[in-house]
């Protein structure tokens, strides 16, 4: 396998213990949770767009650590780029520890920079995930009625559809996905009101 052969030979440069190696993918993999299999069509459910993210840093630091942050590929992309700034400047800041005696900056996993909200898109849907909420439409106006709401994160698998009973954050949740999407403009800031957990 090729992650052995990558692992064996860090170690047998002596590099291993002092990199940090990550682990995604660019998307999930369907197992039939809403009829379909596999990578294709690309569905806009928690299957298909949670992607995973191992870290392993130095000295097995972290190890079993779970962090729950909603976060997109590009936001990842930059905060790597922050972390190797930092490792090249030689100097630590406080998204880091400092590892051994080599001074080698290690990430602290549980800063990584999370975003209030998640807008997901495909050639047919749009989607937009907050931390309490996940609605998911198609791009057509004139279906606008096929919206479909799941709680989160109680309803991993979006298999118990709300939008009946939850009209009035439906119709919050629609408002502000427009608003992001015609403004272009991905820090509008979330409504009070879902921004709360339902009880």
């Amino acid at each position: 396998m090729f992650l052995d052969i990558l692992i064996e030979h860090l170690q047998e440069q002596h590099l291993w213990e002092n990199s940090t190696f990550l682990l995604t993918s660019t998307n999930g993999f369907a197992f039939g949770e809403h009829g379909h299999f596999g990578t294709k069509p690309l569905r806009l459910f928690q299957e298909q767009t949670h992607l995973p993210l191992i870290c392993v840093s130095p000295n097995n630091r972290h190890v079993g650590q779970h962090i729950c942050t909603l976060t997109q590929s590009e936001v990842l992309l930059a905060e790597l780029e922050r972390w190797k700034q930092t490792a090249q400047n030689g100097r630590a800041e406080p998204a880091y520890e400092q590892a051994s005696a080599k001074n080698v900056p290690t990430v602290v996993v549980d800063r990584l920079p999370g975003q209030p909200y998640l807008i997901l898109e495909n050639k047919e849907e749009v989607a937009l995930r907050t931390e309490y909420w996940y609605l998911k439409q198609p791009k057509d106006d004139s279906k606008a009625d096929q919206a479909e709401l799941y709680l989160k994160p109680d309803d991993h698998w979006e298999a118990n559809d709300v939008a009946d009973r939850c009209p009035e954050q439906l119709a919050l949740l629609q408002q502000f996905l427009g608003t992001v999407l015609l403004q272009g403009d991905k820090k509008v800031p979330l409504p009070q009101l879902i921004t709360e957990r339902l009880v």
